[in-house]
């Protein structure tokens, strides 16, 4: 486990600190800005598929948080155990075993009380989400849904903003820096993963509203088939 722990440590120190990892990581990303800049009348929705891939593993990460702290939720407001506090939930483990009758629960129980606690508020919180009821997928479901319309709406938001603004032409980078401030409480976006799409030259500001409204769409369908089709069980 420490093994691992360090290695990834060690990789993500290269990733920012060694120039030639660096560069390496951000080949692709460097090779979609080139081809948004050549693009011409296509490149803004071009832009907006880009920054939904940018967005998308940050926007996965918040679902699985989100879906998680609402589970934890669920499972205080529908279990006695997790309703009070640490004694009420000992007192329903001792009667769950008293239940059980098996030696090698109690002996288990008694030598690695922190391991046995663990082990049952997951089974306890298995038999709650995996039950054939679907409980799980309408929780991620509904996370998606909510974070696709706090990003929805920050894109928007952003445009309003950036569109009628004269002080400066580099529309872009203000649209993004917006973007980012609006995202700041929602997802993980760093302002700094998309400084080499700043410098694009859009000015139809509303046309990529529009462009991101259309590829958000397409990412959240995505990802809800993502969900539908997988293995829950």
């Amino acid at each position: 486990m420490a093994a691992e722990r360090f290695k990834a440590m060690h990789e993500a120190f290269q990733k920012a600190n060694d120039p030639g990892v660096y560069l390496s990581s951000k080949r692709e990303d460097f090779l979609q800005c080139f081809l948004i800049s050549c693009q011409g009348a296509t490149s803004i929705t071009t832009f907006a598929v880009f920054l939904c891939e940018k967005i998308e593993p940050a926007l996965c990460k918040a679902v699985f948080e989100r879906t998680a702290r609402d589970i934890a939720e669920d499972v205080k407001s529908k279990f006695p155990d997790f309703r009070g506090n640490r004694a009420n939930l000992e007192v329903c483990i001792l009667r769950y075993l008293a239940e059980k009758q098996n030696f090698e629960c109690f002996k288990q129980y008694l030598i690695f009380p922190k391991e046995f606690f663990q082990s049952y508020i997951e089974r306890r919180v298995k038999s709650h989400c995996l039950d054939g009821s679907r409980r799980l997928r309408m929780f991620l479901e509904s996370s998606l849904e909510s974070l696709y319309g706090n990003i929805l709406s920050a894109a928007c938001l952003s445009t309003q903003i950036v569109k009628d603004r004269k002080d400066r032409e580099d529309k872009i980078s203000l649209w993004l820096d917006e973007f980012c401030r609006q995202l700041a409480e929602v997802i993980s976006l760093p302002r700094s993963e998309l400084k080499g799409i700043e410098h694009q030259e859009i000015t139809d500001i509303e046309f990529l509203s529009s462009a991101m409204a259309g590829a958000l769409y397409d990412l959240r369908d995505r990802l809800m088939k993502e969900f539908a089709d997988a293995d829950m069980n």
